[in-house]
């Protein structure tokens, strides 16, 4: 953690901008593997002063001190809302940051509080990785709590936010509707290809094919948090259509989340423990992916999923549902498969085309792989980020 009283070398050039990212970093999920290749394309495409301030020691805060991006934790197990608001203003008055960068509702909130107490003239820029909504199936009282949080970010948002950045034209569309005269910029999340998260990629697909018993079968894999909108239950529901068919395959779920219990019992409920597996979440996702026949997403909503991006870097075929963002990434039959979401047919169907089409699997590919490389790059979406602060502070 970090106290006040820590000395630190906050020396900078005053000519350039200073940005300092709010992130929680308790989760290594889409946000925060997308908020990581931000900060890694600010700091090697643009001419800035950056700090990445989180809420929690993990990965994420393991990521970025690994790729040299000055970082600071200030422990929410160590201290309560008003302390870390406190020495988060601290450090904002010390650091006097051009821009204060933020990506979800609570460092939303802290953030806000802090431009307050420091009454800084510091603009407020907010990422929305999805839309923000009250999860459904909760407690009554957890259900109003809920809504009133999400209700109070929106206003907040709309009065005090100096930009927003939708990370998908689906997204930008939604907030428009909400907030038809607000500055909103469309930024696609996107890859630095040439990371180290790639280059790492130890090329072992057999020796993990055995690992997961799946060297003589079609392997789907899918990377996903346990959460609603991943809508995990269709791809259960599909397993079952699978079932029916003479084609050997199994069903990898990688990820946590609170909804683990009541897909597993679906899972136990049609009998499918032989062919669904949940593992939990790896570290070695993309090892993991690479090495997979086949990326699946069955959202019911989604901004612009990091996973779906990786799985296309990685050049493997892949089958998603047509909302958000993936419906702009991919062009049905030629980068991948198109769904219309909630239909487990039609996910089946998908599934055995590109099991039975070893010729049309390849092409799409290829073609996943080319449309990373040509339209989702970290150096573009950087320099276009850059562009947007030095306009906001401008204004």
């Amino acid at each position: 953690m970090v106290g006040i009283g820590m000395r630190r070398d906050l020396s900078s050039d005053k000519t350039k901008l200073r940005v300092i990212h709010l992130i929680s970093g308790d989760l290594w999920a889409g946000a925060e593997m997308q908020a990581w290749q931000t900060l890694v394309g600010l700091q090697k495409y643009c001419d800035l002063e950056l700090m990445c301030i989180l809420f929690n020691d993990g990965i994420l805060a393991d990521h970025l001190r690994q790729t040299g991006i000055k970082t600071l934790i200030i422990s929410e197990k160590d201290c309560s809302a008003i302390g870390i608001t406190r020495i988060l203003a601290h450090h904002v008055s010390e650091y006097q940051p051009s821009v204060l960068h933020v990506h979800h509702i609570k460092e939303h909130f802290t953030g806000l509080l802090t431009k307050l107490l420091n009454a800084t003239s510091c603009p407020l820029i907010r990422t929305m990785h999805g839309l923000s909504g009250v999860p459904p199936h909760l407690p009554f009282l957890k259900h109003i709590r809920s809504s009133v949080v999400v209700g109070l970010d929106h206003l907040l948002v709309h009065f005090f936010c100096q930009g927003i950045i939708a990370v998908s034209k689906d997204l930008e569309a939604n907030l428009k509707q909400r907030r038809p005269n607000g500055k909103i910029w469309q930024i696609n999340n996107s890859l630095e290809l040439e990371s180290e998260q790639f280059k790492k990629i130890q090329k072992r697909e057999n020796e993990i094919r055995q690992e997961f018993h799946a060297d003589s079968l079609f392997w789907i894999c899918i990377p996903a948090r346990l959460v609603a909108p991943k809508n995990l239950g269709l791809i259960v529901e599909a397993g079952a259509i699978l079932r029916q068919t003479d084609l050997p395959f199994h069903i990898s779920i990688f990820g946590d989340g609170p909804l683990r219990n009541k897909i597993q019992s679906q899972i136990m409920r049609l009998g499918l423990q032989e062919e669904i597996t949940l593992h939990g979440f790896r570290a070695d996702i993309l090892e993991i992916v690479n090495a997979a026949d086949l990326f699946v997403l069955c959202s019911s909503h989604e901004g612009l999923p990091m996973a779906l991006l990786e799985s296309m870097a990685l050049q493997k075929a892949v089958v998603c549902t047509a909302v958000g963002g993936m419906k702009e990434v991919i062009q049905d039959g030629v980068n991948g498969l198109l769904i219309p979401p909630n239909n487990p047919d039609a996910l089946a169907t998908a599934i055995i085309r590109i099991m039975k089409d070893t010729g049309l699997a390849k092409s799409i590919a290829a073609n996943a792989r080319k449309t990373i490389e040509e339209n989702y790059s970290i150096k573009k979406t950087s320099q276009e980020l850059f562009t947007l602060y030095s306009y906001i502070v401008q204004q």
